[in-house]
């Protein structure tokens, strides 16, 4: 298997947090499995458990929620990768493989009464 995971919130407070503790658990869990990692070579060195033999770096650094952020994610992920996985729901719209997202959080969707006014739920 060759996945392919954008990992560009590393460093970001609960996102970055879940991509921390899950993905170099994957990693290990599956040795045999290719993991192509998108994101920024710099910040993936220096965080513990990222330096596997099974994992390969590409260099991605679109911000988040950007036009950049979809030709890069779209035009970066290798035409071999089985599965494209986000751990956060911004995905690339023009990308046909498989994919996987991880929503954490439809508490608006869930319970509308708390989310304030029309504005907000829009």
């Amino acid at each position: 298997m060759n996945i392919t995971v954008d990992v560009r919130m590393l460093n970001a407070s609960g996102i970055g947090t879940y991509i921390r503790q899950v993905v170099p658990r994957i990693m290990k869990s599956q040795p045999a499995w290719r993991f192509l990692l998108l994101g920024d070579p710099k910040a993936l060195s220096q965080t513990q458990g990222f330096n596997l033999p099974n994992a390969s770096i590409i260099e991605c650094k679109a911000p988040i929620y950007s036009l950049m952020e979809q030709t890069q994610l779209a035009s970066r992920i290798p035409k071999d990768a089985d599965l494209f996985w986000s751990p956060h729901y911004n995905i690339p719209l023009l990308f046909r493989g498989k994919l996987m997202v991880t929503i954490h959080d439809v508490f608006h969707l869930a319970m509308p009464g708390f989310t304030g006014g029309i504005h907000k739920r829009l």
